[in-house]
């Protein structure tokens, strides 16, 4: 008789610790999302965009609405890297989307040649090729046209192709450029990737730093049909520095944005380029895009950091 009262005083004990344990843990669960500052409507929300796992992955990891909500606009944003976003942004005091993206891309602007990915972007005029961002052999633009009815340099006319949108804009800046009795001189626009090899080679055995100087191949804005050299008669027919000097040069840098083309290897930008300055070395991104580039002296790679949601690769 005593074992059997002993047995149910410890079932009663149980079951009024279970029952306590309830009591004290479920509130906590419930008002957990009130805790971390999300009304009924959020809560809603977040049950339609998450998994059960992921929900309990914000409350076990305490994450407020105010850190969460502004990545959630974000296409290519992960809950469980929120962490290092957060971190990436508070120490580099940069925008939620830059810091989705510096995750995403870490290696945009450094380590060049080290952390090679595809390229990104490769129907939109925001295509980008840099030396950690490469394209295919076989890349041919479907859309390249003859640049005819603009001074070109030589009689060669497998070296002047461009998309049709930029020979159009092209057309558009020589002609302004006429007003200011200015003559532009095209040097080159498209190049193959068999092309861009062979002119990385001979830099590689003639120069000490070809990296400096040319893109190997598949790294080469050229393939894109959306890059191209000009030159003039005053900076002697030549891609040189010094037509940054001249009227045309001059002409170029204040006015090319307006065409929808920046200078894609800026002046004390080659730390992040990885490229020398290159005055005449344009690309085509459209004027919206070559406004904001020129008005805010970035590099494409910033703008693609600070004002895209870049994909991944």
């Amino acid at each position: 008789m005593k074992l059997i009262k002993s047995i149910i005083i410890i079932i009663f004990a149980s079951i009024i610790f279970l029952i306590m344990t309830c009591i004290n843990t479920y509130p906590e669960r419930a008002n957990s999302f009130e805790i971390l500052g999300y009304n009924n409507e959020d809560i809603n929300l977040l049950k339609n965009k998450f998994t059960d796992a992921e929900i309990r992955f914000i409350i076990n990891n305490r994450i407020m609405k105010r850190k969460l909500f502004p990545y959630l606009e974000l296409s290519y944003f992960s809950l469980t890297e929120i962490h290092a976003y957060e971190s990436i942004r508070v120490k580099q005091n940069v925008s939620h989307l830059t810091a989705v993206n510096l995750k995403n891309h870490p290696h945009i602007m450094d380590n060049f040649y080290l952390k090679i990915n595809n390229a990104l972007n490769l129907q939109q005029n925001l295509i980008l090729v840099n030396k950690n961002y490469r394209l295919s052999a076989d890349y041919i633009p479907d859309n390249l046209v003859y640049t005819k009815d603009i001074p070109l340099l030589i009689d060669d006319k497998n070296r002047y192709y461009l998309q049709i949108d930029v020979y159009n804009a092209l057309k558009a800046l020589f002609t302004e450029a006429l007003k200011h009795n200015l003559t532009l001189i095209l040097s080159n626009g498209y190049r193959s990737y068999e092309k861009q090899a062979k002119i990385y080679e001979f830099y590689k055995i003639n120069a000490l730093n070809a990296d400096a100087f040319s893109a190997r191949a598949g790294h080469s804005e050229h393939q894109t049909g959306l890059a191209l050299d000009l030159t003039s008669e005053s900076a002697s027919y030549l891609l040189t520095k010094e037509f940054e000097n001249t009227k045309e040069g001059i002409f170029i840098k204040d006015h090319a944005h307006y065409f929808g083309f920046i200078v894609r290897y800026p002046k004390d930008k080659s730390h992040l380029t990885g490229y020398d300055y290159e005055p005449w070395h344009l690309r085509y991104v459209g004027i919206e895009v070559a406004k904001i580039i020129f008005e805010k002296k970035l590099t494409l790679e910033e703008y693609l950091l600070y004002y895209t949601e870049m994909p991944l690769t």
